[in-house]
């Protein structure tokens, strides 16, 4: 899936599955989940794991931010109820 967002726009809450994500522009954006924020930063062309998770975000760049995610449509053996927010560091 391939996904483009504005500066300073906000998106809305969405259920992500467990998903690797590439950043294909610079990536600065606030996410946001059950009253818990992360701000996150990213070059382009950084691959990052993403735990599923529901969340919202905001684009706080200079610039529009496109990413393309690669999900995982079966469940994992064990889910994890400690999630990530957000991207894993590396």
């Amino acid at each position: 899936m391939s996904r483009r967002e504005r500066r300073a726009q906000d998106a809305r809450t969405v259920r992500s599955p467990d998903s690797v994500m590439v950043t294909l522009s610079a990536f600065r954006r606030t996410i946001r989940s059950g009253g818990n924020a992360r701000e996150v930063q990213l070059e382009p062309f950084q691959a990052r794991w993403l735990d599923e998770q529901d969340h919202s975000g905001q684009n706080t760049g200079d610039s529009e931010t496109h990413a393309i995610f690669v999900e995982l449509k079966e469940p994992a053996p064990q889910p994890t109820h400690d999630a990530r927010l957000g991207p894993s560091e590396s």
